[in-house]
């Protein structure tokens, strides 16, 4: 494979870190909240091995920084026709999600029951999901991902 050195090796799991505090932040709302928070999540890794990881480059080798790439080759047929950014485009809503239930129901639970250590949680979870991912990742995953080039986020 072209342009992959031995730095996409590394693993990036920031985006994990941010799916288990929105776990423990949910369970404080409710343990109803955070079940289905977690399905949400795990259909929607499922969502994103079957729409995007099949176009990538790293599909079904250890380069890619999420891991989802060998699992998904597992699960996921490669299209004839490769289109990563467009791939990418019509479905990175999903894992959106990940960050916007947390989000939303957050600020619904704090308002109906403020709870002290429930906002200092809140504080973490947005802290980490909204700041230090956006940085990391670009820093770490993005920095080597082999589509960096024709991601639809990049900055070039």
């Amino acid at each position: 494979m072209k342009n992959i050195s031995n730095k996409q090796h590394k693993f990036d799991a920031s985006h994990y870190v941010v799916v288990v505090l929105g776990i423990i932040f949910l369970l404080q709302c409710g343990i109803l909240l955070a079940l289905l928070y977690a399905i949400v999540t795990f259909f929607g890794m499922i969502w994103f091995m079957a729409k995007i990881c099949p176009h990538c480059k790293a599909y079904g080798t250890i380069y890619c920084p999420s891991r989802y790439g060998r699992l998904s080759r597992r699960i996921f047929k490669r299209p004839k026709k490769m289109e990563f950014k467009r791939a990418f485009k019509r479905n990175i809503w999903v894992v959106s999600l990940q960050w916007f239930i947390p989000l939303i129901a957050g600020i619904y639970c704090l308002f109906t029951s403020f709870d002290l250590y429930l906002f200092l949680t809140f504080i973490i979870f947005i802290i980490v999901a909204f700041l230090w991912l956006p940085l990391f990742s670009r820093k770490r995953g993005c920095a080597n991902c082999p589509q960096r080039n024709e991601c639809a986020w990049s900055k070039k």
